[in-house]
C-alpha cells in the first residue's frame, strides 16, 4: 500500500462516527458495523485469515 493509499484508508475510516458512550442505548451500533466493512474492504487479506 502505496502512501495516498493509506492515508485514503485512514480518512474513510474516521469519517465513520464511531462513538462510544457509557449508556449502550446511546451507542450507534451501526456505525461501528460501517467501520468493520470499511476495514475489511481496504484489508481483506487481513480479513481472510482466521483470528
Amino acid at each position: 500500500m502505496n502512501d495516498d493509499a493509506a492515508v485514503e484508508a485512514l480518512q474513510a475510516l474516521v469519517r465513520i462516527p464511531t462513538v462510544s458512550d457509557r449508556d449502550p442505548e446511546q451507542v450507534d451500533n451501526g456505525a461501528f458495523d460501517q467501520a468493520l466493512d470499511e476495514l475489511a474492504s481496504r484489508f481483506p487479506l487481513l480479513h481472510e485469515q482466521p483470528s
